[in-house]
């Protein structure tokens, strides 16, 4: 059974979510959708703003009540969402294009991680996207989503390694 009436428009390269008897997933037309899991009827449906990033390959994260995306393109936009109504939250610009890694959410949901495609790390605070601290790695080329616990994230780079980055002293995401 296809999933939501609109779905047809685009294909998705995303990995779909799941919470709350909805399922979330971003198709390569720049639409975010809520579907209901049971029957697939469409819920809600989101676009970003035009001055944003695209949706597209990234995969959505749920935690609080709130679903969090990151866009595709040059601002590295990481959005977040109201879960129940589709409403946007907020919007932060890192600086550095993600390509296909989607965001982490530390298991106590107050901060999240995610890897820009040229080996910046940015950690920013679920509830209002700003940066709570961020790391260079230098230049590489990074298309997989971190790991992250809330103070420390780990990611692998096309360099063939695993890196493992601490927090700053004071500035891990565990905090709130």
């Amino acid at each position: 059974k296809p999933l939501g009436k609109n779905f047809y428009v685009s294909p998705a390269i995303s990995s779909p979510c799941l919470s709350e008897g909805r399922v979330f997933i971003c198709s390569n037309d720049n639409t975010l959708y809520s579907l209901d899991s049971a029957s697939g009827e469409t819920i809600w449906t989101a676009k970003s703003p035009k001055s944003g990033d695209v949706f597209g390959y990234s995969s959505p994260a749920v935690s609080g009540g709130k679903l969090f995306l990151a866009g595709l393109g040059t601002n590295g936009d990481v959005y977040a969402f109201d879960l129940k109504s589709g409403k946007p939250l907020w919007q932060s610009a890192t600086g550095q294009q993600f390509y296909d890694s989607s965001v982490k959410v530390a298991p106590n949901g107050a901060s999240l991680a995610i890897m820009g495609l040229r080996g910046k790390c940015s950690i920013l605070d679920t509830a209002n996207g700003k940066k709570l601290w961020g790391y260079e790695l230098g230049p590489g080329n990074i298309f997989s989503t971190p790991s992250y616990d809330g103070k420390t994230l780990y990611t692998v780079t096309m360099a063939n390694d695993v890196q493992a980055i601490n927090a700053p002293l004071g500035r891990s995401g565990e905090e709130r």
